[in-house]
């Protein structure tokens, strides 16, 4: 029986500004353990398969990898969103096919019908949960990962859990994912959309827009980004809970692939973008004490920061990226009280790859200041074997778009389990990692010890 329940996170848990200081919780809550559900491309209706199913196959996941059963978690915060593309609803269903009246006799649901299909709540997952028996906190948590993580971190420190579920989950249902769908499926279009949608300005515009600057205001060529997305794509097969791990290990991407790939919107090509999947990864969140009777190694929250600058205008400029992503820089530090050449690591979000560039200047990892990104991942060792990986995890562009692989793989380097990903040029001590862009940032710095 839930006694608390958040449908936000509390803007008091959010450290948005500069000169805050080291974080009072550092060290005080930990991650132990991690899980994710099988993948696909699409949602093929089978309610086995369903985002609802993922999620609490991913839950699970996460309790058997900490060691934990359903009764001890008092906590439970979920993402309720399970999609960043447009999708009307109900969607046209395959004509021999109920699936609604499946999912009704698969699982419980919930008043709203999206809930198991097209989105998650705490109700649904404690209705078709039944071990999950003493939940006293829970919380709906918009629209990401990175938050939720937070907000159970903030939860577990406030000591309104004690030991805490987190899961994001993602559907990807039949057609196009942004073009004619949602408020492009009309013959008007209202809102500020009508300057940005309305004109087909969706996904990889605005990225493409910035990058097109970064590479005339740097004097730098775009042939210089395929060493940072052929590196991705080798670590994303190296991740077996990944989609391409799973459903397409022969995806081999070499440099001639990337150079040679048709464009999106140029300078962006199809290797520059993610590609939508359906997924659900867990996470389990406690006090150090506690998990000392855990099966995994804990690994240390040492500080989090938010960054949300006023929009200008429809979008942000490059300029405006560059400073949003150094402010990040700064309050990682500053909250963590560390250095930044005490970074092991950095995986930063790359939903669009152009972006991990300006998310990783922004943290001056490895001493890369302002238009040097393309310089270092050309002409340096950026491989997990070097000795300063560049997104270790391969990102969503790896993997499949989740912006959660980045969080999982942090958390399984600190534990020195990442399998043929784990680093061998540098000793995983603290790594840091965010998302999504640099103007809409939340991002944590995890630690392999609490000091």
């Amino acid at each position: 029986m839930t006694t608390n329940r958040f449908e936000q996170i509390p803007e008091e848990w959010l450290r948005r500004r500069e000169g805050l200081g080291i974080w009072e919780g550092r060290s005080k809550a930990v991650a132990v353990g991690t899980g994710a559900s099988d993948t696909s491309r699409r949602w093929d209706w089978d309610p086995q398969t369903s985002v609802g199913a993922n999620a609490i196959s991913a839950l699970r996941r996460a309790m058997d990898d900490a060691g934990v059963t359903g009764d001890q978690v008092d906590g439970l915060i979920v993402v309720p969103d399970t999609t960043t593309g447009r999708f009307a609803w109900p969607p046209a269903w395959p004509e021999d096919r109920d699936v609604p009246g499946d999912m009704a006799a698969a699982f419980e649901m919930v008043d709203d019908p999206r809930v198991g299909m097209a989105g998650l709540s705490t109700e649904w997952i404690i209705k078709n949960m039944p071990e999950l028996t003493n939940v006293e906190f829970a919380a709906h948590i918009p629209s990401d990962t990175a938050p939720a993580l937070i907000g159970a971190v903030e939860a577990v420190v406030r000591g309104l859990t004690k030991v805490c579920l987190v899961v994001k989950g993602w559907h990807n249902l039949a057609g196009r994912y942004y073009v004619g769908q949602g408020a492009a499926n009309g013959d008007t279009i209202a809102t500020r959309e009508k300057w940005s949608t309305g004109w087909g300005t969706v996904g990889v515009y605005q990225e493409a827009t910035r990058f097109q600057r970064y590479l005339w205001k740097y004097g730098k060529r775009k042939e210089m980004f395929a060493n940072f997305v052929v590196n991705s794509k080798r670590n994303g097969l190296n991740f077996p809970e990944g989609f391409f791990a799973q459903n397409r290990p022969e995806d081999i991407v070499t440099r001639e692939d990337y150079l040679g790939a048709r464009w999106l919107a140029k300078p962006a090509n199809l290797y520059d973008a993610d590609i939508p999947i359906c997924a659900a990864a867990a996470f389990l969140f406690t006090t150090p004490e506690r998990a000392k009777d855990m099966k995994q190694k804990p690994v240390y929250v040492l500080g989090h920061t938010s960054t949300q600058p006023p929009a200008r205008s429809l979008q942000h400029t490059l300029e405006e990226e560059e400073a949003a992503a150094a402010s990040s820089g700064r309050k990682l530090l500053e909250a963590a009280g560390i250095s930044v050449s005490d970074y092991s690591f950095e995986n930063m979000y790359d939903g669009y790859g152009m972006f991990h560039a300006i998310h990783v200047e922004g943290l001056g990892y490895a001493g890369i200041k302002q238009g040097d990104f393309l310089d270092f991942v050309e002409n340096e060792d950026i491989t997990n074997e070097g000795p300063h990986p560049i997104s270790p995890s391969g990102g969503n562009i790896g993997s499949g778009r989740t912006r959660f692989w980045l969080h999982m793989d942090t958390m399984q380097q600190l534990q020195g389990r990442a399998g043929a990903r784990q680093m061998t040029g540098v000793k995983p001590e603290i790594g840091v990692d965010g998302a999504n862009f640099p103007q809409n940032f939340h991002g944590l710095v995890w630690g392999a010890n609490p000091d």
